[in-house]
């Protein structure tokens, strides 16, 4: 009788009901939910976000620089070359005679263009469409009037074109013209 195991200990050896076996798991939260679907969705707003700023600031000596020679080529009425550095959209809404005509009249923007320093950037860029760099400036004039330069430019096979360009001056350097 020694070798027999106490009625006490044969009990608490049987196998457990299959019900007590099974744990019910909890559904998940809708804020844990929610969190797993906008965490990824921040973080690729925050990438897209950094990429282009990064681009904005890689491109802004060429788009700077080609926004330079543009007004240098108006400033010295060289036309042809101005219109070349212009996209394809601005090219069928705007012939060359009809741009021509047009830098003629708005000679005060453009004669005696010295220098611009760019003041401010936005990169837009869509699917399926070309990336648009938004340029903003501050224009000097070679008898030291200022002016202020908008502009967006379109990435054509590559290299930035101008599709707009709008320059401002004060009253007293358009009463120079007249």
């Amino acid at each position: 009788m020694d070798n027999q195991i106490p009625s006490s200990d044969i009990q608490s050896e049987q196998p457990k009901p299959a019900s007590q076996e099974v744990s019910i798991k909890k559904p998940r939260s809708k804020k844990k939910i929610l969190l797993l679907i906008l965490v990824p969705l921040l973080l690729i707003c925050c990438g897209v976000m950094v990429y282009l700023l990064s681009l904005g600031f890689s491109d802004s000596p060429q788009v700077q620089q080609k926004l330079t020679i543009f007004l240098q080529y108006l400033s010295n009425e060289e036309y042809d070359n101005a219109y070349a550095l212009c996209s394809k959209d601005f090219k069928s809404q705007i012939p060359f005679s009809a741009f021509t005509k047009q830098m003629k009249l708005f000679k005060p923007q453009y004669t005696g263009f010295k220098s611009q320093e760019q003041t401010g950037f936005m990169v837009r860029a869509n699917i399926g469409q070309p990336t648009v760099y938004e340029y903003s400036g501050a224009i000097t004039y070679l008898d030291g009037d200022k002016g202020s330069l908008t502009a967006k430019l379109v990435k054509e096979d590559g290299e930035w074109k101008i599709l707009y360009v709008s320059v401002n001056i004060s009253a007293q350097r358009l009463e120079k013209f007249q």
